[in-house]
């Protein structure tokens, strides 16, 4: 609605990235640890210790006030304050035709509906159009499913302090073949289970730094879908969304956020169209750890060519 022009988001699942998707404006997950996150949930007020996967960062409706926002944000915490420093490498390219793009817009293991497919796919015709050179089948040397799993046990661990020991070990007996039964037993697994996750996280990690020596950054849907009516019941992980008219897990919603979010990297996300609801569909633009000025850099090109943040519609 344009009522504001910056505003602070936490991105632990998609918690900056997916409501800019779903409004239609911009936003920015930085790279892991560049932002500093005392006070930020999960954690109660006074909690020192901080969340795993977990980030702090800007909203806004154009790339310039993201890189503002960042600009302000980025520093150490307050562990780190006598000795460490920040200075992020700038853009890789300031041009479409000196970038280096791959895509992954679709995948049997989550689905993207669609108007995300056509929004998408307009896309890339464009920044072709424009001198660009998109590669629509590069990808990282791991599977969607594979960061998937990884992602979502990390994702679930990481908020599993909100359950009482008791909670905990109920949950860690459902043996259910269901997303419910994973949700439950990722919230509940040990910490040994934990570090096998961990070691499978940085084996991703060296995957995506090895594929972003040939490419400068990755586009990929933020969600399946645009956004949908709200869907309070219980519980929250039983629940389905409609995929082109196909019911697929709740958890799908998340299954696009986690390769950014596995892999501790920096994520641009901004409108890239409209979808065939009349709402809006955003890109999520992923690059190199500590390179969050590529992908900044590669928002404002994307934006200047889609034509910025759309307004809704004025009721009559």
């Amino acid at each position: 609605m344009g009522f504001t022009p910056i505003e602070l988001g936490s991105d632990i699942g998609g918690s900056i990235r997916v409501p800019a998707h779903y409004s239609g404006v911009m936003g920015h997950k930085p790279s892991f640890g560049i932002v500093p996150k005392h006070g930020q949930i999960p954690g109660m007020p006074g909690t020192l210790s901080l969340a795993d996967l977990a980030v702090c960062g800007p909203m806004a409706r154009t790339a310039n006030d993201l890189e503002v926002g960042l600009d302000v944000l980025a520093g150490p915490d307050r562990w780190d304050t006598p000795a460490w420093r920040l200075e992020l490498p700038p853009a890789r390219a300031s041009d479409f035709a000196t970038l280096r793009i791959g895509a992954w817009f679709d995948d049997d293991h989550c689905p993207v509906d669609a108007s995300t497919r056509r929004v998408l796919g307009e896309l890339a015709d464009s920044i072709e159009s424009a001198n660009g050179r998109v590669d629509t089948e590069a990808r990282p040397g791991f599977t969607l499913e594979k960061v998937d799993t990884v992602f979502k046990r990390l994702l679930f661990g990481a908020l599993s302090s909100e359950h009482s020991p008791s909670k905990i070990e109920h949950l860690a007996q459902d043996t259910e073949d269901s997303p419910l039964g994973f949700a439950k037993r990722s919230t509940a697994a040990r910490h040994r289970d934990w570090l096998s996750e961990n070691e499978r996280r940085f084996q991703i990690r060296e995957r995506w730094r090895e594929f972003f020596q040939q490419f400068d950054v990755m586009l990929m849907p933020v969600q399946p879908r645009g956004a949908f009516p709200h869907d309070h019941s219980d519980p929250q992980w039983g629940r389905s969304i409609e995929i082109d008219g196909v019911d697929r897990p709740y958890l799908d919603l998340f299954s696009w956020t986690g390769p950014a979010g596995a892999g501790m990297l920096p994520a641009t996300v901004v409108p890239a169209g409209i979808g065939d609801d009349g709402l809006p569909i955003g890109v999520q633009i992923v690059g190199p750890y500590l390179n969050d000025r590529t992908t900044l850099q590669v928002g404002r090109l994307i934006s200047e060519l889609c034509g910025g943040c759309p307004r809704p519609a004025i009721a009559g």
